[in-house]
């Protein structure tokens, strides 16, 4: 009981901070995203490889939230959170490399074809440093909420 008044609130906080977070997301582009017009066409990126989500025109690799829509008509989306990318040199060879500080990706919902199962979302990687559980936590919702509301079908 106690716990549901908890998650109530939290989700409740959540839902105020909406538009404030999704000012922090990358989008796609994608026809269902660039008629959101709580979706800022700042934050609409063009369509591209996911290795490239979170880099910038001077290929500068700020951390960034993209999400990408991979089904309009149920309401599927993917999110990668991209973290901070450093250049190192490795102790053998002196060889420059690239390294980041963690990528995840997040399929809202995840379905499982053999099975005929959907299920709430499902992660692959790590979340990177710079981003917080609580950020991620916030970030999923708030997709799930834009989603929903651009498709029009109640994902899970």
């Amino acid at each position: 009981m106690v716990m549901n008044k908890l998650l109530e609130k939290i989700e409740k906080r959540i839902d105020e901070s909406h538009l404030e977070i999704l000012d922090t997301i990358k989008w796609e582009h994608n026809g269902m995203v660039r008629s959101n017009e709580r979706i800022k066409s700042e934050n609409i990126v063009p369509k591209s490889p996911t290795d490239a989500f979170g880099y910038d025109d001077e290929c500068n690799p700020p951390c960034s939230v993209t999400v990408r829509i991979t089904n309009q008509r149920h309401g599927y989306a993917t999110i990668y959170f991209k973290g901070k990318v450093t250049e190192n040199q490795s102790s053998w060879g002196g060889k420059y490399y690239n390294s980041d500080s963690g990528s995840l990706k997040v399929t809202l919902p995840q379905v499982c074809s053999w099975k005929k199962q959907v299920v709430n979302f499902q992660q692959t990687g790590t979340l990177p440093i710079n981003f917080s559980e609580c950020y991620e936590a916030a970030v999923k919702r708030c997709v799930r909420k834009e989603v929903e509301r651009m498709s029009g079908k109640k994902v899970i």
